[in-house]
């Protein structure tokens, strides 16, 4: 690489510049047309707020880690791996928060 005094070399570390490069820039939705679905509930997965409070009631009922995040998807009918909708996210806590998760996986 030639040498040019008024370059500036910034060097970022590849876990951080992957992290980077998968999050949605922040003027992305002002950008993006209003129907393609990423607006849509029934297709945005769990936000992260929703995540906390899922693991945070699914803990009371005494289920760590893994075992959380199973009880998650069982509930839910997902496969391993699967992140919850905006509206299977919020029925849930709905759910734990009305019956403390009594019912079990459904």
């Amino acid at each position: 690489m030639p040498e040019d005094e008024d370059a500036l070399i910034i060097r970022i570390p590849r876990r951080l510049l992957d992290q980077l490069m998968t999050k949605e820039p922040l003027h992305a939705s002002a950008q993006r047309p209003a129907g393609d679905g990423r607006h849509n509930p029934e297709r945005r997965t769990w936000s992260d707020a929703q995540r906390r409070l899922l693991f945070r009631l699914v803990y009371k009922l005494g289920r760590r880690g893994p075992d959380a995040r199973r009880y998650i998807e069982d509930a839910l009918g997902l496969d391993a791996g699967e992140d919850p909708t905006l509206d299977q996210a919020s029925r849930l806590i709905d759910q734990l928060k009305n019956d403390g998760g009594n019912r079990g996986a459904a």
